[in-house]
């Protein structure tokens, strides 16, 4: 994916700078409250490691919540 977005600036020759949080699909979910707090959590996560970067709910240790 990060790969896409460098395609994509060098296409449109513009930084795009800044994290971001996303989650395609989490398993277990209970509708949109859930998802919108497990995407809040990956945009924390995706902050805290600094720019030009994505987190997936999926990937952050249960110790790191």
């Amino acid at each position: 994916m990060k790969n896409q977005i460098s395609q994509m600036q060098n296409s449109i020759d513009k930084a795009l700078l800044g994290a971001y949080a996303l989650e395609a699909l989490v398993l277990g979910a209970n509708g949109f409250d859930h998802l919108y707090e497990y995407a809040d959590k990956a945009l924390y996560f995706s902050k805290v490691k600094g720019r030009d970067c994505y987190t997936f709910y999926s990937d952050i240790s249960k110790s790191d919540i």
